[in-house]
């Protein structure tokens, strides 16, 4: 490690009490950043305690977690009781106990009172009342109150790394509303939750499989993005028809938008304006604009071709679906 990169402990806790007590600002110097991104442990903690200080949860997380990876216990300290406490970062017990183990299993008091605090808060009923009860329950393995508290913690309380938790509970035991709503999250980054689009196709794809509507839909639209392969296109196309097939009206605007722009198909305007159409007539205000501008660009005598091309579409998206095989029975079958 080059000079001036390398911090022993006395002096960073000098650093760390001066930021905290009288608000200068040591912590954040360039030596300081330096050693924390040259990996040091002590660097990183003071980095972390400083961004604490300024209520940047996001890189206070990313340093003091760097550092208590490394072993440093008063990182793994910290970090537990901010969990704990969810100040700064958001809550989440589960992770805080990991930590303060951690700390505690080399002889930290201050970690191990920590630890008994967090054992009585969860043994004494702090969380009382219907969301007390949903969590209670969701601990116990319900998949439906995971799935409850997930939605919640994302959606109502703005926190998407502890709602992630939970519907992540809730989809490993194949509920698919949480799957997809977990799909959803790991895709767009929700409220602080990590962006994954592989875990995001995963999610969706498992509750596509299970027949939830709008994660075929989903699905279809992240493998149908301009910069995919040619071979989930494909399979994007298939999904977003299986979606129309399920009554979802924006998959048919998406399954037009494929014939139209040639992905995953070959492309066919007719066929394209023939998906508009449909979309338009269930609504979609998009749909009614590509409707029109495709029907233009056609000439009078293709968009009639569409125009039929969509009565025989509907009458197909109206036949019974075969409840073992998922597909539309042909004209044979019904």
């Amino acid at each position: 490690m080059g000079p001036m990169t390398s911090f022993r402990r006395p002096v960073l806790v000098a650093l760390v009490w001066m930021t905290c007590a009288v608000g200068l600002a040591a912590a954040s110097s360039p030596q300081v950043r330096r050693a924390a991104e040259a990996g040091d442990s002590w660097g990183q903690l003071a980095l972390g305690m400083e961004c604490l200080k300024q209520s940047d949860a996001e890189n206070a997380a990313k340093w003091l977690r760097a550092s208590a990876e490394q072993g440093n216990a008063d990182a793994q300290l910290v970090l537990g009781i901010e969990l704990m406490g969810g100040r700064c970062l958001s809550k989440d017990l589960d992770e805080a106990e990991i930590w303060l183990k951690k700390a505690a299993a080399q002889g930290g008091k201050m970690a191990t009172d920590a630890l008994a605090r967090l054992t009585q808060e969860r043994t004494s009923g702090a969380a009382t009342g219907p969301e007390g009860e949903l969590e209670a329950a969701a601990r116990k393995g319900d998949a439906n109150a995971a799935y409850s508290l997930g939605m919640l913690c994302c959606f109502t309380r703005g926190d998407g790394v502890v709602g992630a938790k939970w519907l992540k509970v809730a989809a490993e035991k194949g509920h698919a509303k949480a799957q997809g709503r977990l799909g959803f999250i790991c895709e767009t980054g929700h409220k602080g939750a990590p962006r994954d689009l592989a875990a995001a196709e995963s999610w969706y794809r498992k509750a596509a499989q299970q027949g939830d509507r709008e994660s075929c839909r989903d699905l279809a639209q992240l493998l149908l993005r301009p910069e995919a392969a040619g071979e989930k296109q494909a399979e994007g196309v298939r999904w977003a028809r299986r979606a129309a097939e399920l009554g979802d009206a924006d998959a048919l605007g998406t399954v037009g938008t494929a014939y139209f722009m040639g992905r995953g198909v070959k492309a066919d305007p007719v066929e394209a304006l023939a998906w508009f159409i449909l979309a338009a007539e269930k609504g979609s205000q998009e749909a009614v604009t590509a409707r029109d501008q495709c029907a233009e660009k056609l000439g009078a005598v293709r968009a009639e071709m569409a125009k039929n091309r969509s009565r025989e579409l509907q009458a197909e998206l109206e036949q019974p679906m075969d409840d073992q095989s998922g597909r539309r029975a042909g004209p044979a079958e019904k």
